[in-house]
């Protein structure tokens, strides 16, 4: 009778251990990066553009707004799917991703870009 939740739990340790090595992985790129841009400074060498950090604002707000969509229909999704299966109470859970989805969306909206002090 176990052996039915094998499959979801090999699942969510599957994509937690690809989320994990994921995020090792970014640091350690950003950790290499952090290291030849500090050696292209002690030499006096210029600093290649490809080595700088911060990311253009309209590279930022199309990620953020993408993610933002991305979550806001995921949580109508999850809203619609349990709404059929139980009702609404257990429905209200998909305003949670929803919600967070708005937030994103309006963030990316309301960012602007930073005015540099001359």
């Amino acid at each position: 009778m176990y052996w039915v939740f094998t499959v979801p739990v090999i699942g969510i340790i599957a994509g937690c251990l690809i989320a994990i090595f994921a995020m090792y992985f970014k640091y350690k790129e950003r950790k290499l990066k952090q290291a030849e841009r500090l050696a292209a400074i002690e030499k006096g060498v210029s600093i290649p553009p490809e080595l700088e950090e911060e990311k253009p604002i309209e590279e930022r707000k199309r990620g953020l707004l993408t993610a933002g969509l991305i979550t806001l229909f995921t949580g109508i999704g999850v809203f619609a799917s349990f709404y059929f299966l139980s009702g609404f109470k257990v429905a209200s859970l998909g305003f949670i991703p929803f919600a967070i989805g708005i937030g994103m969306v309006l963030s990316s909206l309301l960012m602007k870009e930073k005015k540099e002090d001359k």
